[in-house]
């Protein structure tokens, strides 16, 4: 949903409807406007070319995250930098510079170079039930007193591109669709090109993330029966779990890390089972 959207749900509540200070986070974290940069923070284009950044000032502006930053450093890519004993800084110019030679005028070249402005217009708010991702308006209640019989442990905002895989799984999550229908329509993107297994950028709580399909499933999950069904049919088609996000995690890892050991054991099992048929093979 966009924000609009999310805040047109909002005016539909009854005005007394009790909430947490999840739920307001959420709300805040939404419609405050700062979705990719600090109000406080100056576009670069209004900075003097001999002015230096930080290394999360640069990372907001063209929607990586700082580890990502170190990669490039570390593999002699991205900008130069400034080094010393403390700190690693940028000069505005050096960017500047860097961001225009990788501006692109095809879409041949632009599978190739994706930097710059990336627009994020779709929205997916959650609430941490007992560490699991629930929508977030399948959580209010009615009732103050119905909270306290809840084990929230957190809220999740995810911001992606409208046309996204992740766009396409969080809206059919959000909308309890047929898991069933969700599958038809990811083998159908398959069949058509896309890959499936590709990393996406988006945000998560205003951080830029590079995650894939299986990270969103590990966090967003079904009941277990069509839980069951939707693992097993993306894995038997080629969906690989073990795909490291930008933070160097697996959606196996994630999964642990939120208490999901349905996934855990059902990607174990079919690993074990692949090996065995290719030994036997």
């Amino acid at each position: 949903m966009t924000p609009n959207d999310f805040l047109g749900q909002l005016n539909q509540l009854p005005p007394d409807t009790p909430i947490t200070a999840q739920h307001l986070i959420a709300i805040l974290s939404i419609l405050a406007n700062d979705t990719i940069k600090d109000a406080e923070e100056k576009p670069y284009s209004s900075l003097d070319r001999e002015d230096v950044i930080t290394e999360e000032v640069l990372a907001k502006w063209i929607n990586k995250n700082v580890q990502t930053l170190r990669n490039w450093r570390g593999e002699g890519k991205g900008p130069k930098f400034i080094k010393d004993s403390r700190s690693v800084n940028y000069r505005v110019g050096t960017v500047m510079d860097w961001l225009k030679s990788r501006e692109v005028q095809s879409t041949t070249q632009a599978d190739t170079l994706k930097f710059g402005s990336t627009e994020y217009d779709s929205v997916f708010p959650s609430i941490y039930l007992n560490h699991i991702a629930t929508p977030f308006f399948d959580t209010i209640r009615e009732n103050e007193d119905d909270y306290l019989e809840m084990n929230i442990t957190g809220y999740q905002t995810l911001w992606t591109e409208k046309d996204s895989i992740a766009s396409l799984y969080l809206s059919s999550h959000e909308l309890n669709i047929e898991v069933d229908k969700i599958i038809e329509e990811l083998l159908r993107l398959k069949v058509n090109g896309t890959d499936l297994n590709k990393l996406e950028t988006i945000l998560i709580n205003n951080q830029a993330h590079s995650i894939n399909l299986t990270h969103l499933i590990a966090l967003n999950t079904y009941d277990y029966d069509q839980y069951t069904i939707l693992v097993k049919e993306l894995y038997s088609n080629g969906l690989d779990f073990h795909t490291i996000d930008s933070s160097g995690k697996t959606s196996i890892q994630l999964a642990e890390e939120n208490d999901n050991m349905h996934l855990c054991s059902m990607i174990s099992s079919f690993d074990l089972y692949n090996k065995l048929q290719k030994e036997l093979n």
